[in-house]
């Protein structure tokens, strides 16, 4: 995508971001809070994305991938992955 249009419709997105995590933090039920939290993990990744900001972006897709796990299961265990999953990810690209 060409740069000048690129960097206006991240910005749009950074807005859209935004919006979608105080709707997601309105939520009175936790389903529907997560399906906005996971909207908004994807809305924030393709930003970072866009910005150029790879490292950013795939820490995002993470953190999606955590609330789309956290819709279907309750699970200690899958908690406990994606707690590690952030601590190796984090300790392989600290600088």
């Amino acid at each position: 995508m060409n740069d000048l249009l690129a960097l206006p419709f991240a910005q749009w997105l950074g807005f859209l971001s935004f919006v979608l995590g105080i709707a997601a933090f309105n939520q009175k039920n936790d389903r529907h809070l997560k399906i906005l939290m996971l909207i908004f993990n994807l809305n924030h990744m393709l930003h970072f994305f866009l910005l150029g900001s790879i490292i950013s972006s795939l820490s995002t897709l993470l953190s999606a991938c955590r609330t789309a796990t956290a819709i279907h299961t309750s699970s200690k265990y899958a908690a406990l992955l994606f707690v590690s999953l952030s601590l190796l990810v984090g300790f392989y690209l600290f600088d």
